[in-house]
């Protein structure tokens, strides 16, 4: 075996075991969206998109008001938020023994309240962003608790890398509105993660 061979041996290794994940998981998404795995019960992809368009147009319209007052509070932004997540709160829990999402989407809008806080007092704050990566993550495993298999686990935790690539302080999405950048990546992966919560959250309940 020549130093080449020897060399390029790990990078072979890497690539083959990369093509066995990926084939490994394009053959479980197929699975998933058959006819036969895939079975969304409609009451709670309404009342999930219902609750998650309210919270991110809450987020638009606080920015909006934001962008042309600084100084002007948007109380309708801020109730379209909280009611939002009162009805993911809903949407997520009921028919559920567990607690845990509740205690979840309580979690986020903490962090997000702690956040915005510090922000109008300019000091720092590291239980928000704690809070509101906590809140999520469970969040994100609390839809799927309903269904078997780690591959669920992995898709129920593709939901918070998401939300948070995008909204933490210093995520996508703040970055962008510093640089004012309007088509930007950030909002894409916020509203994906909201598209595959309510996914996962409707999927095969009765």
């Amino acid at each position: 075996m020549t130093n080449d061979a020897v060399k390029l041996e790990p990078r072979v290794n890497a690539i083959n075991v990369l093509c066995f994940i990926q084939n490994k998981y394009i053959r479980y998404i197929y699975n998933i969206f058959s006819m036969g795995e895939l079975c969304l019960n409609s009451k709670y992809v309404k009342l999930t998109t219902l609750g998650a368009l309210m919270i991110v147009s809450g987020v638009h319209i606080k920015m909006m008001t934001k962008f042309y007052d600084k100084e002007q509070q948007s109380y309708l932004g801020m109730a379209s938020f909280l009611l939002g997540w009162v009805i993911i709160a809903l949407a997520t829990s009921k028919g559920r023994k567990s607690k845990m999402n509740l205690l979840s989407c309580i979690s986020v809008v903490m962090g997000v309240m702690l956040i915005m806080k510090s922000r109008e007092d300019k000091t720092e704050t590291k239980l928000g962003p704690i809070l509101f990566m906590v809140g999520w993550v469970s969040l994100g495993l609390g839809v799927v608790q309903h269904k078997k298999g780690m591959m669920y686990k992995l898709l129920g935790l593709l939901i918070p890398t998401m939300v948070l690539l995008s909204m933490v302080p210093n995520g996508i999405i703040p970055k962008q509105r510093e640089e004012k950048m309007v088509d930007g990546p950030g909002y894409s992966l916020f509203v994906g993660g909201w598209a595959l919560l309510i996914f996962l959250n409707s999927l095969n309940r009765h």
